[in-house]
């Protein structure tokens, strides 16, 4: 059955590599947001699957732009 408001969810299984445990993870997203994490054994496992799903980028130029600090 569909979600009635937004898309359904969407689930992400991922291995966490933060450390040595390499646990299973599964990612619920909604409207590309994490709803839940689960399987991770230490909290660490929340902020990687975070990271994993939806990255943050630095954007940098690689062009000398003139003028710029």
């Amino acid at each position: 059955m569909a979600e009635p408001s937004g898309e359904a969810p969407n689930l992400r299984r991922i291995t966490c590599i933060i450390c040595p445990l390499g646990c299973a993870l599964k990612v619920l997203l909604k409207n590309g947001e994490v709803v839940s994490v689960e399987g991770n054994r230490c909290q660490r496992g929340v902020m990687y699957a975070k990271d994993e799903v939806k990255p943050k980028r630095t954007l940098i130029t690689v062009v000398k732009v003139y003028g710029g600090a």
